[in-house]
């Protein structure tokens, strides 16, 4: 019913009819089982990518999974984990795109896909089929990984073909839904009137400055660790190349340290009887709106476009490279294409969960790519890791602590 007149999210859409009969606590039990393996898979995900006599990192990545995970954005994860409908909309179907993945990390990186892990990923995939989201990065994530096989020499599995056309041919009947016309209509009404009014443009550059502004302004520390990892794995492999160099290497990380600074409350009172325009109103534009103007928007795309290329040149292994690169286009496109729908701000920062998982992997990779490569200090070492632990708690006492006072004074 719900196809004819509303949406094509139909396992979603399943699942949530089943449960809305049964008692609320039983979602709860099944969801936190369900936020739990989550951790676990992507701690194996990331795992994945050790080489076998680097073993001893597993359980740092585990200690890293669980941390990283109180860093997404509050705002991200009660709407898309805590919240009834969201779960079935976003945790869910992300869990599933990474089992989805498996079989072609798994083909990367030469291990070997049991039958059962088959069943499993083919259930899933019908899963993530009915979310346009997930279907379109593991599709594209799935063909691209086969074309990067095939110029490697390695044979494409049949069951990679199998994989792709169930997601593709699901794909299509969800796109086909009537509900989604209808709701698409009903939805640009309300919140969006004059969105048909807008160019193709206009949608993409507010879809990107969308993405960049949640990335920036929210997930400031996921994409600080990111860059400062590059930095250093960088600088390792290139310790003769000239300061200048090295300066640029650091903009990513330093552009994201003035994100996340203060600095419109550290600077103030700076403006002049003379301009019309003071240094904490240019800073504040430049790090906590990027969505101000064209120059601050320039300067955001140049930082997080430059990733890409820094991403290329600094990890040495190429399966590596390759999925830091994919994940993290991955991450900014899935994005980028909610500018093309009307309800892009309506429905909140809980569309940027996939995205927020994606740089928890590629970050994983990175922590990993940095002991196997790098004879890091003991002792700075030990203090990096205590500063991120504190970091990290600081954030999850905020986020247990939060949800507690709503609950206790029924805050909505």
């Amino acid at each position: 019913m719900r196809y004819e007149i509303w949406s094509g999210r139909i396992a979603s859409e399943f699942f949530i009819g089943v449960f809305s009969m049964l008692n609320l606590w039983i979602w709860k039990i099944i969801n936190t089982i369900f936020a739990v393996m989550f951790l676990i898979l992507i701690s194996h995900v990331i795992k994945i990518t050790i080489l076998k006599y680097y073993s001893n990192i597993n359980k740092i990545v585990d200690y890293f999974v669980c941390l990283s995970f109180f860093i997404i954005p509050i705002s991200v994860t009660t709407r898309s984990c805590l919240w009834f409908t969201g779960s079935f909309y976003y945790l869910w179907p992300t869990v599933f795109c990474l089992i989805g993945m498996l079989p072609y990390l798994y083909k990367l990186y030469n291990k070997e896909l049991s039958g059962k892990l088959k069943i499993l990923v083919i259930a899933s995939v019908f899963y993530v089929s009915y979310m346009e989201q997930t279907a379109a990065v593991l599709l594209c994530f799935g063909i691209l990984t086969s074309i990067y096989l095939y110029i490697k020499n390695k044979r494409i599995d049949s069951f990679f073909i199998i994989e792709n056309v169930i997601v593709s041919v699901n794909l299509v009947i969800y796109t086909l839904s009537p509900g989604n016309i209808q709701r698409i209509i009903k939805e640009t009404n309300k919140w969006y009137p004059n969105f048909n009014e807008l160019s193709f443009f206009d949608k993409v550059y507010q879809g990107i400055n969308w993405t960049h502004s949640h990335l920036i302004r929210e997930s400031t520390v996921i994409m600080l660790l990111i860059s400062l990892l590059l930095f250093i794995i960088y600088i390792s492999n290139n310790k003769h190349r000239k300061v200048y160099v090295k300066v640029i290497a650091f903009i990513p990380s330093l552009f994201f340290i003035g994100s996340i600074m203060p600095i419109n409350k550290m600077i103030s009172a700076t403006t002049s009887y003379e301009y019309n325009f003071d240094i904490e109103t240019i800073l504040s534009k430049i790090f906590f709106n990027p969505m101000s103007s064209v120059i601050s928007s320039s300067i955001s795309a140049f930082v997080m476009l430059s990733l890409i290329g820094f991403i290329f040149v600094t990890i040495k292994n190429k399966n590596d490279r390759y999925i830091c690169l994919i994940l993290y286009l991955a991450s900014l496109s899935s994005g980028y294409i909610l500018g093309l729908s009307p309800t892009v701000f309506a429905s909140g920062p809980r569309i940027f969960f996939m995205s927020n998982i994606l740089l928890i992997i590629i970050a994983g990779i990175l922590l990993k790519a940095m002991i196997e490569q790098i004879k890091l200090n003991k002792l700075l070492w030990k203090i990096t890791t205590y500063a991120y632990i504190a970091l990290s708690s600081i954030y999850s006492i905020m986020y247990i602590g939060g949800i507690a006072i709503k609950t206790l004074f029924k805050i909505d």
